[in-house]
């Protein structure tokens, strides 16, 4: 029995018009009557699907009796039935009958889309009496763009501010509040203005942490720097601050520190000028400053006592030449400390070496008081024996001071040093002469090798070193020269060198006994400017005076290229000679030279304009052109184009595509006007310059 019960309620279930199955049996005209007769007449699906059956099998009657029918069902009062799908039967009725009857239909659907044609022709007379010509210049002045401004944002309109009107707000900086402080702070791209120092006051003012690593306070002047430090004193003692300052006062890519001694002395000085008043809490950046000061100024032959006595006197955590202190500091020096970044030198790391040689320096025909509170006592008398022994003094009184076996090493040694202060850089035209410090020999042979400066770099790439292997050459001048001081004293002997003639390279060789030194003398230089040019590069060589030398050539690979009178060298670009690594040489000097890609990187900048107006069917329209080319962002001459032609491709009514010629063998200018004729039913235009640029 209850089987049957559940068969009987299957059978009453009523079916649904959007039942897959019954989908699939509508969508089949052999089997569609079938599906229909399974709906229940009257409900929206009988209504919809019946009027679709008619309107698919051509019935206009049948369906238009439907409709009216399923119509007149939704304005009953009692069951009314839904008008979903209604609306989509009536417009795809209205398409279809647009071919046999064009006009009921296109009403229908102008009432439909509820579309208005009520427009009236422009009257261009009245246009042209009632519309401007020209733009409004009060619309677009300075006042009307900060009256927007002001109504974007009135608490902070100075955000929407650009140019020359941000710049000029700086001369309000003294009634600025902090948001505006700080908002400029970090949005002014430019530090070389005159309201950047008041605004930076201001802001230290309202934050004292600021740092100068980066920002805008990164960009300050060393002038700029110099005003802050009047108004905030304590700026000395911000590490930032004194690492950027010390930044500011190197000098340009045009100084080389490893050649010009004396530019690099003079930039240290500077340097010291400023660190000599740091406070303790940067005494590692200060002692970092006064080494290399001391040093550079030793080299030049120049002691500043007083220098040396500050050096000294900042505290040390490790005992060693220099005392520590008796009482911890708090602020020890760390010479492994790096400042490169600012200073442009090493880390320290040890200063033995520096502070005996001042020590000897001043402990010749001075006292030994002044050191005395720095220098540990064994040490300070060990060296001040060591200096009076070899300046010849009383060895009795002297002698005695030092260790019997240290008094011994020191008279049987041999020495040949440099003396300090000998140039690193010489002129072509300079007289060469070395100063030594000798002792214990009794013979001194002097042996000079000239070197072939443009083969070495041709052969190894490289400058040549002082320690360059001499196997095999032979010397192209050699003497002996003799002196008859004694063995335990140390004297300074002037070495003239007249063989060194004219620029070149040479390295001088001393010898006597089994102690030599060599010094690497190289008299001119070259200097070398590479620059790119639209159609390759140019290398302009200069000597070390910077007079142009008209005599000098680079070699790349297999090729050679000479420089006019001016000392430019031409170098076209190639793009099958890959070689972009060579030689610049004149006479007996040599400097490499590395260059860009020798290959082309063209471009063309063409920019179109056409209104819009213009683009009536039939009838003549005007391309404003406007033509730039550039290789590798240098401009080249337009008549490089070859068989320039403008093309136009249009795409018409109907899904038709046609492409002309329109302009050809254009002769190009920068700014050019180009005529064509539009085409009739014109959906979409492109205008294509085209050509051949041969590299």
């Amino acid at each position: 029995m209850r089987k049957t019960l559940i068969s009987l309620l299957l059978a009453c279930t009523p079916l649904h018009a959007d039942d897959d199955s019954f989908r699939e049996r509508f969508a089949d005209p052999a089997t569609r009557t079938a599906a229909l007769a399974e709906l229940i007449p009257g409900t929206r699906d009988a209504y919809f699907h019946t009027a679709l059956d008619h309107q698919l099998a051509g019935r206009a009657d049948d369906y238009r009796r439907t409709v009216a029918e399923w119509k007149a069902a939704t304005e009953r009062k009692e069951n009314r039935i839904s008008t979903e799908g209604l609306s989509v039967l009536e417009d795809r009725q209205l398409l279809m009958d647009y071919q046999e009857n064009p006009v009921p239909s296109l009403a229908g659907l102008i009432r439909k889309l509820d579309l208005k044609f009520d427009d009236m022709r422009p009257d261009a007379a009245a246009a042209a009496q009632s519309l401007p010509t020209r733009v409004d210049e009060a619309a677009i002045s300075e006042a009307a763009f900060e009256k927007l401004a002001l109504e974007k944002d009135p608490t902070t309109p100075y955000i929407h501010y650009r140019g020359e009107r941000l710049l000029r707000e700086l001369e309000q900086v003294e009634s600025f509040d902090e948001a505006k402080i700080r908002w400029f702070m970090e949005h002014l791209q430019r530090a070389d203005l005159p309201g950047v120092v008041p605004l930076v006051d201001r802001a230290l003012q309202l934050d004292g942490t600021l740092s100068f690593d980066h920002g805008l306070l990164d960009s300050l002047t060393s002038a700029q720097m110099d005003s802050l430090l009047m108004l905030h004193p304590s700026l000395r003692s911000k590490e930032s601050f004194a690492l950027a300052y010390l930044t500011k006062l190197r000098p340009g890519a045009g100084t080389d520190f490893a050649v010009d001694t004396a530019a690099h002395a003079e930039h240290l000085q500077r340097c010291r000028d400023f660190a000599i008043a740091l406070p303790p809490a940067l005494n590692s950046l200060k002692s970092h400053v006064l080494f290399h000061h001391l040093r550079l100024q030793a080299e030049l032959g120049n002691h500043p006592k007083s220098d040396l006595l500050t050096y000294l006197s900042l505290p040390r955590a490790e005992a060693g030449l220099v005392k520590i202190p008796q009482r911890p500091a708090e602020e020890t020096v760390d010479l492994d400390k790096d400042f490169e970044a600012a200073t442009g030198c090493p880390p320290v790391s040890d200063d033995t070496e520096l502070i005996e040689s001042l020590l000897q320096h001043f402990l010749v025909s001075g006292s030994a008081e002044d050191f005395a509170p720095y220098i540990e006592e064994k040490q300070l008398a060990r060296i001040q024996a060591y200096v009076k022994l070899l300046a010849g003094d009383d060895v009795a009184v002297w002698g005695k001071k030092l260790d019997p076996t240290d008094f011994r090493e020191l008279q049987e040694s041999s020495a040949i040093t440099f003396s300090q202060g000998s140039p690193k850089l010489l002129d072509g035209d300079a007289a060469v002469s070395l100063t030594l410090d000798l002792k214990n020999t009794p013979a001194l042979l002097v042996r000079i090798y000239e070197l072939d400066l443009p083969a070495h770099l041709a052969n190894h790439n490289s400058e040549p070193a002082v320690d360059i292997d001499l196997d095999g050459l032979v010397p192209h001048h050699e003497r002996s020269i003799p002196f008859t001081q004694a063995p335990m004293v140390q004297h300074r002997e002037e070495i003239t060198l007249p063989e060194l003639a004219g620029p070149g390279v040479w390295l001088v060789d001393f010898t006597s006994g089994q102690v030599s030194a060599r010094a690497l003398i190289r008299k001119g230089r070259l200097v070398s400017y590479p620059q790119r040019t639209a159609t390759g590069q140019t290398v302009s060589v200069f000597d070390e005076k910077g007079n142009a030398v008209p005599s000098a050539s680079i070699a790349l690979g297999t090729e050679t290229f000479s420089a006019d009178a001016d000392g430019r060298i031409t170098i076209p670009d190639a793009p099958n000679q890959p070689v972009t690594d060579g030689i610049v040489r004149a006479g007996k000097l040599a400097t490499p030279v590395t260059l860009e890609t020798r290959g082309d990187e063209l471009a063309m900048d063409a920019r179109f304009h056409l209104d819009r107006e213009q683009l009536l069917a039939d009838q003549e329209a005007r391309l404003h052109l406007r033509l730039r080319l550039t290789n590798h962002g240098h401009e080249l001459p337009l008549d490089r184009i070859k068989e320039p032609a403008l093309v136009l491709k249009a795409e018409l009514a109907g899904g038709i595509t046609t492409e002309r010629v329109i302009a050809e063998n254009l002769a190009l200018a920068p700014v050019m006007e180009i005529p064509f004729q539009v085409p009739a039913d014109l959906l979409k235009l492109t205008l294509t310059l085209r050509g051949t640029v041969t590299p």
